[in-house]
């Protein structure tokens, strides 16, 4: 065989053994194991953006084996194929809901220490709870120091005696306050109160909050997959699906997961679903925002139950961090 037929045949071949479980058995052992290896966790963090780059090669292939009168039909099975399996990596898009039961306005945004008081007036704005990722500082004796966040409060006129404000503890021994915590602003009416008995934690921070009048929150940052930090943001991944997941059916969890819904055990989950596939498939990306917004990774979620009623979810580009916000509002 031909030496350019060969490297075809395996321009071809390879990214197809790469996307066949990711698209067709995302809650399979073997998906598991390739979405947590570097560096196929970050293709699968992308698969809008190879599947186009790979159906660019295929077509190319084409073009050649046309030009040079090779067969075409393996290679046309080839884009069929992969078409195909583009396809079904993209979750289901669900329907809205115009039902009257009562409801809930939420926005989870990592601001990466990026925040201004036009940004979080519009966080606020109408919404019940707020949820940001990597915002805020701990002082000495571990406690939550707010007066950043107060300040910005302020400057927009919004009364600070109309929310409640809660913030993560440090994780010894991972992220030591390097990371900004987990900071969740609530509104008072709700009555949402910190479970101090709570013992999970993801590496960047966790917060558990429980009301007699809402549905229960845990609100999380997970580490990225760095070659450094690979082991923990496996850990925190399996701490959602096989923990938090089980222990708390009826809660919202929600923040920073550094994954997509198809990563590691993320894909086994069946009591809960992400608001962001109310949304076409293409406009679900919420990092890195440098990048096109149809191509951007869905790494931030909203997970509500399952017998959840969606009303309107959108993702909000604010220009300040790299990462998008999410925005629900559903009912419950």
């Amino acid at each position: 065989m031909h030496k350019k037929s060969i490297l075809m045949l395996i321009l071809m071949t390879i990214p197809l053994l790469i996307a066949l479980p990711y698209s067709l058995f995302p809650s399979s052992p073997l998906n598991q194991k390739l979405t947590t290896t570097l560096p196929f966790t970050y293709i699968y963090a992308f698969p809008l953006l190879f599947g186009c780059l790979y159906i660019a090669i295929l077509f190319v292939c084409a073009i050649y084996a046309y030009k040079h009168k090779k067969n075409m039909r393996f290679i046309m099975m080839a884009i069929i194929l992969m078409i195909c399996l583009s396809v079904t990596s993209m979750p289901f898009q669900e329907s809205k809901t115009t039902t009257s039961q009562k409801g809930l306005r939420i926005v989870s945004y990592n601001v990466g220490n990026h925040l201004t008081y036009k940004s979080l007036d519009k966080l606020l704005k109408g919404n019940d709870v707020v949820v940001l990722c990597e915002y805020g500082q701990y002082n000495a004796q571990n406690e939550a120091d707010f007066t950043a966040i107060k300040t910005l409060m302020k400057q927009v006129n919004i009364n600070i005696n109309n929310y409640d404000l809660f913030m993560s503890k440090i994780v010894l021994g991972t992220a030591d306050g390097a990371i900004g915590p987990v900071t969740v602003i609530t509104r008072k009416s709700l009555n949402y109160q910190m479970d101090d008995n709570f013992t999970y934690s993801t590496t960047f921070g966790t917060l558990h909050l429980k009301s007699k009048h809402a549905p229960e929150i845990i609100a999380l940052h997970t580490a990225p997959p760095l070659a450094m930090l690979k082991n923990e943001w496996q850990n925190d991944l399996q701490l959602i699906s096989e923990k938090l997941i089980k222990k708390y059916p009826d809660a919202i969890i929600l923040g920073d997961f550094n994954a997509t819904m198809r990563h590691s055990s993320l894909s086994t989950i069946k009591t809960h679903k992400d608001v962001l596939n109310v949304l076409p498939f293409w406009k679900r990306g919420t990092w890195h925002t440098k990048m096109p917004w149809f191509i951007r990774s869905s790494i931030d979620h909203i997970l509500i139950p399952s017998d959840s009623k969606v009303k309107n979810v959108s993702v909000m580009d604010l220009g300040e961090s790299d990462h998008c916000a999410i925005y629900v509002e559903y009912s419950y």
